[in-house]
């Protein structure tokens, strides 16, 4: 696949993000609160409530909340990457806790519409984040990825 045009997540981008998590049932609701809300809170919200935390928290952040990969203009791939800090669920997370008090960032959600899924999208929304965590003066970088039962996620 041709390089895709990747851009650092502004709320003006916030449609984009929506048509592409629109895609799939899967995101729809989500909005990267799972690492952020807690277990109720994220739950009680749903999915307008998860958008609209969201949206609150790109307008008030100072650093992009994450990567949105455009082919042909149309969003294609969304990858949230901020400091560790950023998610209070890592904290309270037992199994997910720091192992050291290095500063470090985490890679929360890849996300790859359909259609460009097994194409490279991913390699490239990572490395994209990877010259981002650079950027900002971060060297470490963690992720949690699911491993798929199947051939399907």
């Amino acid at each position: 696949m041709n390089a895709l045009q990747i851009k650092p997540f502004s709320p003006d981008l916030t449609a984009d993000l929506a048509r592409l998590f629109d895609t799939d049932r899967s995101a729809c609701g989500c909005w990267c609160m799972w690492f952020i809300a807690s277990v109720k809170d994220y739950h009680a919200a749903g999915a307008a409530g998860n958008r609209a935390r969201f949206e609150q928290l790109a307008r008030q952040s100072a650093a992009p909340l994450g990567l949105v990969a455009y082919r042909n203009d149309e969003p294609v791939g969304w990858c949230a990457v901020a400091p560790r800090d950023h998610y209070p669920a890592l904290s309270r997370s037992r199994v997910l806790k720091p192992i050291d008090d290095q500063p470090c960032w985490s890679i929360s959600c890849l996300f790859v519409h359909r259609a460009y899924r097994k194409k490279g999208v991913s390699t490239q929304l990572l490395r994209a984040a990877i010259d981002h965590v650079r950027d900002q003066g971060g060297r470490i970088i963690e992720a949690y990825p699911v491993e798929p039962k199947g051939d399907k996620m």
